[in-house]
């Protein structure tokens, strides 16, 4: 059980603003479901904004250069209160890709592991038909989940 940054209808997920986007999906990919908990807010109709990507430290500049070219502007993630980036629990360096929308999630998923240096991205398409989101309000809470979306 975790939460998300983003969920869209089809139960694509983005993940990792806290860093801890690798383990996440590791976790994820070992579970026989993932459930997700969020707020109204966090329910998108398409997935946009950041996309955190974990990149090693030695790679940072080639793959900014390669996420600057699928369209996106990567901005190293900096520290708060500290000097120099935020560095994840494996020892890498989180970029966040800003894209408008993305109207292929699962496309750059792929595209974005094939890039050398990337360890993984917040994106979580591929474990759509596991999960399970809890959208809640102040009022009631209602359940989405691959067995009640409509392709």
């Amino acid at each position: 059980m975790d939460g998300a940054d983003q969920v869209d209808s089809r139960l694509f997920l983005i993940k990792g603003r806290g860093a801890a986007l690798t383990k996440e999906k590791c976790v994820a990919a070992a579970g026989r479901r993932l459930i997700i908990v969020i707020d109204e807010q966090k329910l998108v109709s398409t997935l946009s904004g950041l996309v955190p990507v974990e990149v090693i430290p030695f790679a940072v500049r080639p793959v900014m250069t390669r996420l600057e070219s699928l369209g996106c502007k990567p901005v190293l993630r900096d520290g708060i209160r500290k000097d120099g980036p935020v560095i994840t629990d494996n020892g890498n360096f989180i970029i966040d890709c800003g894209f408008e929308e993305l109207d292929n999630p699962e496309e750059l998923e792929t595209t974005l592991s094939g890039i050398p240096g990337v360890v993984e991205s917040g994106l979580f398409c591929s474990f759509a038909g596991k999960t399970t989101v809890i959208v809640g309000n102040q009022k009631k809470c209602r359940i989405m989940s691959s067995a009640n979306i409509v392709p």
